[in-house]
């Protein structure tokens, strides 16, 4: 039998940072290497803020808030945003679900 796919993303979705994953700041932005593969992988620094944010297991919400916080940018546009990022990290396994499901601090922490 085939395995489902995973639930789509939505700020809800609690994720954490992949294993073997090294970070890097330079400047402002981050550089990514997954020590599995070799590959490394750039962000920006709203990018990075939003790694950041996700250090611990943590909804995306969480770094929603942070990048509506700390740049002129609408929530409109900020949302989705980050949803295709965080889509494209989980694709590369940089970051990954969290199986616990619940965020760092307890429930309705944030």
């Amino acid at each position: 039998m085939a395995e489902a796919p995973p639930p789509p993303l939505t700020l809800d979705t609690v994720v954490r940072h992949g294993e073997e994953i090294l970070y890097r700041d330079l400047d402002g932005e981050a550089v990514l290497v997954d020590l599995r593969s070799g590959h490394y992988f750039g962000l920006d620094p709203v990018g990075t803020r939003i790694w950041i944010a996700l250090e611990r297991p943590a909804p995306l919400r969480r770094a929603l808030d942070t990048v509506l916080a700390e740049f002129e940018v609408a929530e409109e546009v900020a949302g989705p945003d980050l949803l295709r990022l965080a889509g494209e990290l989980l694709g590369r396994g940089l970051l990954v679900r969290d199986a616990g499901g619940a965020p760092a601090g307890g429930p309705g922490s944030r």
